[in-house]
């Protein structure tokens, strides 16, 4: 029985059809990453209260007491968030240096690039989601043997065929929102690296600030040490004229002489940290010297600087840090990535599909009747794959709790009550008395050790000492103080052990 052909029109329809249920169907999915919930902010809801001071007089006790924040904050017609450095610094000088350091930076340049980078990579991801749709012309032309022959041993050895037609190629139907959780993983980072990138621009404008600040302070000190050291010279002469004729003691002349030779060391402290302070500037602008045209300063004291600055509210602060904005989102691409991970423990379904016209010979290729159709879906599950796929899991949750430490300072005091773990002091080191006596290893700490990650990745001053063995014994694992033993549970344990945490 032959199967009957199909019009174009008819294919197209189905075409249409099927493309339409697998998008419906992709976009119906469901998605398996947790629900973000933002950390609890570790800040007061208001500042911290002022103290007021009450001047007492012949009738009143001066006093001393508390009053709230919001008593002494400046009111501002705008929010702090909403100044800029122009508006902010109102030297002419310091702008067109800080202008200079924008133009100029390379660590700024860098910072855009990682930006656009991050950019093309979502939009990268982002495409997987939709169906990749190619034409081609495909021509084929093969000689069988006579036994392999479809018509029989008498028909044509060799034998053509030609496609033309569009192909849809392996779309996968996300079902369990492994590429949309992938796309949006790729969007916070794109997120956490624009932020870093403000990140940049406001610590390029503070640097050149406060070098331009340092230079200016400098120059006020230096003016005054100087006219100090004249004085002092002036008052040395003296003393050596008066000692000279008998009026004034050694005593006095060996006093005038340490403060003449203090102020010219002081002179030459100042010089050297002027000196230090203009080539900061020759390097955050990136030229090789200070222009000669800068604008005139206005002059050094509060004008340069906006009188008054809203405070608002403490949790108001890690709304608009771009470190912090961009932990934020680095949790979020981390909480997605969870959800991707998840999602490869499921089938992944593909489509695979062709439609034109195919014909034995070049010349017969688009004439009417000659119109075929494939399509090919295809279901795929893991069943044995190593353990890479929970280890994958199991990567994905310990870069989720890695990744709000990793942008926070090691200096901050922001770990709760709630933190199982706690920075030490110092190393842990044995008593003097006992430098030689063994200790208990303790090797149950694995149930945490994606906690006790953090702490070695955060700990700058982590060392881990040479490992080894001193009993096998397995009921009881002793080692030498100061060592770690070389068990199989993970290296964040034998970390945790090296940096000296306790399980809580």
């Amino acid at each position: 029985m032959m199967a009957r052909s199909m019009t174009r029109p008819q294919l197209a329809k189905s075409a249409r059809g099927v493309l339409a249920t697998a998008l419906v169907a992709a976009l119906a999915g469901c998605s398996l990453a947790p629900d973000y919930k933002r950390p609890d902010a570790p800040v007061q809801a208001t500042y911290p209260d002022q103290p007021k001071v009450q001047f007492g007089d012949y009738q009143t006790k001066a006093s001393v007491n508390s009053q709230p924040a919001a008593a002494v904050a400046p009111a501002g017609a705008y929010a702090a968030a909403d100044i800029g450095w122009r508006e902010f610094f109102r030297d002419p000088r310091l702008q067109k240096l800080i202008e200079l350091s924008l133009a100029n930076s390379r660590d700024l340049r860098v910072a855009v690039q990682r930006v656009e980078e991050a950019r093309a990579q979502y939009g990268v991801q982002r495409a997987s989601q939709w169906p990749s749709i190619g034409a081609g012309v495909q021509g084929t032309r093969q000689r069988l043997p006579a036994n392999m022959r479809q018509g029989g041993p008498d028909s044509p050895s060799i034998s053509s065929q030609y496609q033309a037609g569009l192909g849809l190629t392996s779309f996968e139907i996300d079902l369990f929102g492994r590429l949309r959780n992938l796309s949006e993983a790729a969007y916070q980072q794109y997120l956490s690296t624009e932020q870093s990138q403000r990140s940049v621009h406001i610590t390029l404008v503070g640097a050149v600030a406060e070098a331009y600040f340092n230079l200016r302070a400098a120059d006020v000190q230096l003016d005054l040490t100087q006219q100090t050291l004249a004085s002092r010279q002036q008052s040395y002469d003296l003393v050596k004229t008066r000692f000279d004729g008998g009026v004034a003691s050694e005593l006095d002349l060996n006093q005038s002489k340490s403060l003449l030779d203090t102020a010219s060391a002081n002179l030459a402290q100042l010089a050297r940290t002027r000196a230090q302070a203009q080539n900061a500037l020759v390097v955050l602008t990136g030229l090789p010297s200070l222009p000669a045209d800068l604008p005139a300063p206005l002059e050094f004291g509060r004008d340069q600087l906006v009188a008054s600055v809203p405070s608002g509210l403490p949790s108001d602060l890690l709304e608009r840090r771009p470190d912090i904005l961009a932990a934020e989102n680095q949790l979020k691409a981390a909480n997605a990535n969870i959800g991707a991970a998840r999602a490869a423990f499921f089938p992944t379904i593909s489509l695979t599909g062709l439609l034109g016209s195919t014909s034995s010979s070049l010349g017969d290729l688009f004439k009417g009747g000659q119109g075929f159709w494939s399509f090919s879906p295809s279901i795929q599950t893991p069943i044995f794959a190593g353990g890479s796929v929970r280890e994958g899991l199991n990567l994905a949750r310990a870069r989720a709790i890695i990744s709000p430490c990793r942008n926070t300072s090691r200096r901050s005091s922001r770990h709760s009550a709630r933190s199982p773990t706690r920075w030490p002091e110092k190393p842990p080191t044995m008593p003097s008395s006992t430098p030689s006596a063994p200790f208990r290893c303790r090797r149950r700490v694995r149930w945490n050790c994606r906690t006790c990650a953090i702490v070695a990745a955060s700990t700058a001053s982590c060392r881990c000492r040479p490992r080894r063995w001193i009993s096998s014994t397995r009921s009881s694992r002793w080692c030498r103080p100061g060592w770690i033993p070389w068990s199989t549970a993970s290296s964040c344990t034998r970390r945790w052990a090296a940096a000296g945490m306790k399980r809580p």
